[in-house]
């Protein structure tokens, strides 16, 4: 009986310190042999909770560093726009070259502080603009997959100070096939409605004119049909001053003339001259009025325009019969000059003191056709380019100046047979005229870049599936992304093609430069391509810092969760735990007196025992 009271006494003892350890530490498990499943829920609950708050120490250093990249780039966000200030300023045009040259100076100092910036800008060691803060990987969580991707992209000046420039390569887009034409053979393009899109005026078996959406596509609007059968490229120019394109092409029954509308559309004929094989356009007599000049059976006749739109005849002159002309200004003097291709022999004519018309220069056994003009070797004048039909080549002519032109490079293409056409413009915007060359035999196309000296290095060549014999084309960025595109004729299938240019970012900082109307405008254009790259940038860092917030918020809502969880696992009911200790204590005291009295009675019986 002593013995089991005893027993008792000893559990009841026992329960009574776990009772007072609980209560002094205030928790229900304190080590695995309390409970062992709950110690060990415990124990990563802790886990998680003390990962959650490191977390969020994670997430406040990382959005100190977004801060400190995001005031540097509002920075750099000034500079750009005083800049853009200074570009618009120097696109005026009454501001001379010394004025333009301060302006220059300005924007050169800022954007060497915006260098500066993009270079210095650190975080712990850390530079941040230059392109070192890519993929940097933040732990917003407890758990190893907890991550987030910080990247701020490379704001060098080299990075942000871009242009759109075409890579020499091209991609087919829509075709179109007028129901009516029997033979597209030539293309012009301008803006016929003064809407921003360039549109098209096609020569086939009539005139027909298609407007452009400014995404590459364009829809037919009117058919010129007045005259007959037409004849190579229309010209399209403001012979009336008001500011619209007009028209004037050439047919089998005369030359004629169609005063734009404004709106695309063109009003009925009125004739010029007699049937053209040729007509061509330009300022022939320096008044700013774009004249006519036609050339007929080894007769070159002169149309003056009055500045209305109205011709008369000024001058005719005998001729070689052309295979091919162009009216251009070669000697800077403000006045065009007639340059008429006859066979092998190549001439070039000027008005002279008493408003007659002599030859300058003379080349001889040139081989192929005149196929375009423009400036081919950086110095400023105005060369030529002709196609050598049979041998697939292009000779260059280079003009020194004075009209008069010496032998170039001659290119040979790589699978041409005929070259049929060039055209001359800048593809990859470097500030040199590259070439593009059509074989209409291989119905090969060539991209030819410049070197700037009047050498061509080949970039690309394209074959022309579509295309049956394909015909001379314009040029223009029709799609509007300030990449040049093609406008592709083909006299057999009669349908013409879109050739869009493939596109890249290239650098622009040698187009910052004010000393000029016309770059400062090109800087414009850079400048406010640097807006955009740094906004988008400040939108995404904006956007990491709400991101960032909101983890940081499901971080606490996380924590506090967890940490209750592990409460109500771990800690001890105050309450229980103290009834249950007064229980035991009451247990205790009777259990105290209960072996008391067991001991009482051993001591009686060996009492008797000592009687005896």
């Amino acid at each position: 009986m002593v013995g089991v009271a005893r027993n008792h006494l000893n559990r009841t003892v026992t329960a009574i310190e776990r009772s007072l350890s609980r209560l002094s530490t205030g928790q229900r498990v304190s080590s695995a042999r309390d409970d062992v499943a709950a110690y060990s829920l415990g124990v990563r609950l802790d886990a998680q909770v003390r990962g959650l708050k490191q977390a969020s120490i994670n997430i406040n250093q990382s959005q100190s560093l977004l801060m400190t990249a995001e005031s540097a780039i509002q920075s750099q966000l000034e500079l750009v726009q005083r800049m853009r200030e200074l570009a618009l300023q120097a696109s005026n045009g009454t501001l001379n070259e010394s004025e333009r040259e301060l302006l220059n100076n300005e924007l050169q100092s800022l954007l060497e502080e915006f260098t500066r910036t993009s270079n210095s800008t650190k975080f712990n060691d850390l530079h941040l603009l230059d392109g070192s803060a890519q993929n940097l990987v933040v732990q917003t969580g407890a758990e190893g997959e907890d991550t987030i991707e910080l990247d701020i992209n490379d704001l060098r000046s080299s990075e942000v100070f871009t242009k759109a420039a075409g890579t020499g390569q091209f991609s087919f887009g829509a075709t179109y096939f007028p129901s009516d034409a029997t033979s597209i053979r030539d293309a012009m393009t301008g803006d016929l409605n003064n809407d921003g899109h360039l549109d098209l005026v096609l020569s086939d078996s009539k005139t027909s004119v298609y407007l452009g959406r400014g995404d590459g596509t364009f829809y037919r609007v009117q058919t010129l049909g007045e005259g007959g059968l037409a004849f190579k490229a229309p010209n399209l120019e403001d012979y009336n001053g008001d500011g619209i394109l007009d028209v004037v092409r050439a047919s089998n029954t005369g030359t004629f003339i169609h005063l734009g509308n404004g709106d695309g559309t063109f009003a009925q004929a009125s004739s010029i001259g007699t049937y053209a094989g040729y007509t061509v356009s330009g300022d022939i007599d320096g008044d700013g009025d774009k004249d006519v000049v036609t050339n007929f059976n080894n007769v070159m006749s002169v149309f003056e325009n009055d500045g209305t739109g109205s011709f008369s005849l000024y001058r005719t002159f005998t001729a070689n019969a052309q295979s091919n002309m162009a009216l251009i200004d070669l000697t800077g003097d403000g006045k065009a000059e007639i340059i008429n291709q006859s066979g092998s022999l190549l001439e070039v004519y000027g008005m002279n003191a008493s408003g007659s018309f002599s030859v300058i220069s003379t080349t001889t056994s040139v081989s192929g056709s005149l196929a375009a003009v423009g400036d081919l070797d950086g110095d400023g004048d105005l060369d030529q380019v002709l196609a050598n039909s049979g041998v697939g080549q292009l000779s260059l002519f280079i003009n020194q100046g004075n009209g008069t032109f010496t032998p170039g490079t001659t290119l040979s293409i790589a699978g041409f047979v005929d070259v049929l056409s060039v055209e001359i413009a800048d593809f990859n915007r470097d500030g040199n005229n590259d070439l593009i060359a059509l074989d209409s035999t291989s119905t090969l196309m060539a991209t030819l870049f410049s070197q700037g000296n009047g050498s061509f290095s080949l970039s690309s060549t394209l074959s022309l599936t579509q295309s049956a014999a394909p015909y001379p084309f314009a040029v223009g960025d029709f799609d509007e992304d300030g990449v040049l595109d093609l406008a592709i004729t083909d006299r057999t299938l009669a349908q013409f093609g879109i050739l869009l240019g493939v596109k890249e970012e290239v650098s622009g900082l040698t187009d910052l430069d004010l000393t000029s109307q016309s770059q400062s405008q090109v800087a414009l254009e850079v400048l406010d391509n640097a807006l955009e790259t740094l906004t988008d940038e400040l939108s995404q860092i904006s956007s990491l810092h709400n991101r960032l917030d909101y983890a940081a918020s499901s971080n606490l809502l996380s924590s506090e969760s967890l940490s209750e969880a592990r409460s109500k696992a771990l800690d001890v009911d105050i309450a229980e735990e103290t009834a249950e200790l007064v229980r035991n204590q009451i247990l205790q005291q009777a259990q105290v007196a209960v072996l008391a009295q067991s001991n009482l009675q051993v001591q009686v019986i060996l009492n008797l025992f000592n009687l005896s």
